[in-house]
């Protein structure tokens, strides 16, 4: 609406008669001139090694362009600026449109053979999994998705339609970077790092603790490595294979020891691992309030040599006691699960204000657990857990879009009454 407006607004100005006001004539000089300036600026200022200076310079060129051609245009009511203006534009949109398309990457013929690429058989594998997955929300992970879609694969879990671990985005979840920085796996002083995630894929322990229940591989030589995990093989679809974990966690569980952060930070990335299935990683702040009935993990040397055994008997209690799942889409989760004693919930979805918790029907307080995900205190006995999103600044963004429909109405009004409006 905003947007509508201010191009409504830039087409009436374009009616020389209406420019009385010499405000209004300079204004259309001053404000390429700044944005020109701007650019200028961040070319020297910039030091990407990928930068595209030309195209910089040629959008600082068409910028002042502009700007002179509209200040001669509204000084001297010229026709002949008219036409240089509309040359110009003219010209930007024909050079700008052959880098769009002379520049992109495109596919090739071989990408759309049969059982290569876009046409290959993951697709059917993800169907197949879920007409038998019956539960309301699984995991699955692929061994390799560099081998499928070059860059554009981290995003393949969107493309194919199912819940994946990896991400491709220029604003990732910033909690779920921290989680992965925490772990070494990515380095967050790289800014592109925060980018491209590859989640976890290709590390079973790690794939366990998050609920990844399907791993569709091809290579059958690495089997064996996801069989100590018990990832075993469920179906053969020629090229691909489907390994399935019947111990997988739908999507959380609750603790009842707690571990600082700092505490977590100390330890190397074994350790980690089995630390996330005994305890849950908090705030300082947190630590202070919820402390004092519950167990907290100090010292953790006597974890210096991992046995899987061990790390995967902690899993399988945690798996008795998970969350399940009753309702779910993308915004509404609903759950119950039953509690000996007072724990703190955790779910393996990336912390989010948008999200809002509901326990037993009343509004429980969000917590950020184990770095970056979303978790809750649940009480003794059983709790319905309600799990509610609203994008954030949702409600802002309504009320200031109904508040400018009203100004553009009433600016219609009056503009309709008054010409020199």
């Amino acid at each position: 609406i905003i947007v509508f407006s201010l191009v409504y607004i830039a087409f009436k100005s374009f009616n020389l008669s209406n420019f009385h006001n010499i405000i209004t004539k300079y204004i259309f000089f001053l404000v390429p001139s700044i944005i020109s300036i701007a650019f200028l600026i961040l070319i020297g200022l910039s030091e990407a090694p990928n930068f595209d200076y030309f195209k910089l310079l040629l959008i600082f060129l068409f910028l002042l362009l502009y700007s002179v051609g509209l200040f001669l245009l509204f000084k001297t009511k010229s026709k002949a600026y008219q036409i240089l203006i509309f040359a110009i534009v003219l010209l930007e949109i024909a050079f700008f449109s052959t880098i769009s398309m002379n520049q992109r990457i495109s596919f090739e013929k071989e990408y759309f053979k049969p059982n290569q690429d876009y046409y290959d058989n993951l697709q059917n594998a993800i169907n197949t999994i879920k007409q038998k997955d019956k539960s309301q929300f699984s995991r699955i992970e692929t061994d390799s998705l560099q081998r499928y879609y070059m860059q554009s694969s981290l995003n393949l879990a969107m493309l194919l339609g199912y819940y994946g671990t990896s991400s491709y985005n220029s604003f990732n979840n910033k909690y779920y970077v921290e989680f992965l920085s925490a772990l070494r796996l990515v380095k967050t002083r790289k800014e592109s790092e925060s980018r491209w995630l590859n989640g976890f894929i290709g590390r079973p322990p790690l794939q366990i603790i998050f609920g990844v229940k399907y791993i569709v591989i091809s290579r059958p030589e690495i089997i064996e490595s996801y069989k100590k995990f018990h990832y075993l093989p469920y179906i053969n679809l020629g090229n691909l294979i489907i390994l399935k974990n019947d111990n997988a966690i739908q999507l959380g569980y609750p603790y009842n020891q707690i571990i600082s952060i700092a505490d977590f930070k100390k330890l190397d990335y074994a350790n980690k691992l089995l630390v996330l299935t005994k305890a849950v990683v908090l705030n300082d702040d947190k630590m202070n309030k919820i402390a004092y009935d519950m167990q907290i993990l100090h010292d953790q040397q006597n974890l210096l040599t991992i046995p899987i055994r061990l790390f995967l008997d902690n899993l399988n209690e945690k798996c008795n006691e998970s969350f399940t799942i009753e309702e779910f889409n993308h915004s509404y989760i609903k759950g119950k699960i039953y509690s000996n004693e007072k724990q703190i919930m955790f779910f393996s979805i990336p912390y989010d204000k948008g999200w809002s918790v509901y326990i037993n029907g009343k509004k429980a307080e969000e917590l950020l657990v184990n770095i970056s995900f979303l978790g809750c205190t649940i009480g003794k006995g059983e709790s319905i857990i309600e799990l509610k999103y609203i994008p954030p600044f949702f409600w802002i963004g309504l009320i200031t879009s109904i508040i400018c429909l009203i100004i553009y109405f009433i600016y219609l009004k009056f503009s309709q009454n008054n010409p020199l409006i």
